[in-house]
């Protein structure tokens, strides 16, 4: 607390804009899982759209993000099923979700995480408008 006040009005402004520019495209990045979800059948999802949330916890969210994208793929492999629909692979998403979790906790790797993570946002975000395409 005392460091806080003890830095000045600039120093604050830097450290919030350093902290938007983290924050604000992982928000994005969770309402395009979110808008995701919302377009999977009721009974096709395995997660559920608020609990995406919990990926801004720090640290909690390292363990979180395998969980959300092994439910999301199986979300969405179910919503094709159903649907008869196919998204090039049997598990949409799957594969480069995890490696991006793991590349992601891994020290020195976490640049490739970092390219693997907006390539699963684009990927998602196809799935996405796949769906909306095919209801």
């Amino acid at each position: 607390m005392i460091i806080i006040l003890s830095l000045s009005w600039q120093h604050l402004l830097i450290v919030a804009i350093i902290f938007g520019i983290f924050i604000i495209p992982y928000i994005l990045y969770i309402n395009t899982l979110q808008a995701t979800l919302k377009e999977i059948r009721k009974e096709n999802k395995t997660i559920t759209e608020v609990s995406l949330w919990l990926l801004l916890i720090p640290v909690f969210n390292l363990i979180w993000h395998f969980i959300v994208v092994n439910k999301i793929s199986d979300s969405l492999e179910k919503e094709a099923k159903s649907r008869n629909l196919y998204f090039g692979e049997i598990k949409p998403g799957h594969s480069i979700g995890i490696a991006m979790c793991i590349l992601n906790i891994i020290p020195y790797l976490n640049l490739i995480g970092f390219i693997l993570w907006i390539i699963y946002w684009a990927k998602i975000n196809s799935y996405k408008n796949f769906l909306i395409y095919n209801r």
